[in-house]
């Protein structure tokens, strides 16, 4: 990885750890990062070729938007410990509700921020991240987010 890739990625790391479901636009990014066009678009290709980072494209007008992957974070050393840490606690928890109820692998979103004592700004991105990982799968019933292993 070169050094503008990681710029980028650390950009788009920031931006993840406000709200890991936005992404960020190209011209965001250059404002940002003050990499000149066409260098951040032969990045942008090679890191979404790579899989380090996801991107919408609208090609008739040359524009991008872009978020940051697991394999980004990872491959960048942006995940922190205290990210780690936690990580490893929301696997602890689902493992368990897996022993002890074999039928239901799911638990709340809100079960388990209650549970680790987490706002739900962090819960998103650790989960957002460990489903990247293709560690944890999240799906919607009545309304309530369900977060369980895979």
């Amino acid at each position: 990885m070169n050094d503008t890739q990681r710029m980028i990625l650390t950009e788009l790391k920031k931006e993840y750890d406000k709200n890991p479901a936005i992404k960020i636009s190209k011209e965001k990014l250059l404002e940002r990062t003050k990499i000149s066009e066409p260098d951040l678009i032969d990045n942008i290709f090679l890191l979404e070729e790579d899989g380090k980072i996801e991107c919408t494209w609208h090609r008739a007008k040359n524009r991008f938007w872009a978020k940051i992957t697991s394999y980004g974070i990872d491959e960048a050393g942006l995940n922190s410990p205290e990210d780690r840490e936690m990580q490893e606690k929301i696997l602890k928890e689902l493992k368990g509700r897996l022993e002890r109820s074999p039928k239901n692998k799911y638990l709340s979103k809100f079960v388990l921020i209650d549970r680790l004592k987490i706002s739900e700004l962090e819960m998103d991105r650790n989960i957002e991240y460990l489903r990247g990982k293709k560690l944890v799968e999240t799906r919607i019933a009545r309304g309530i987010i369900l977060i369980g292993l895979l």
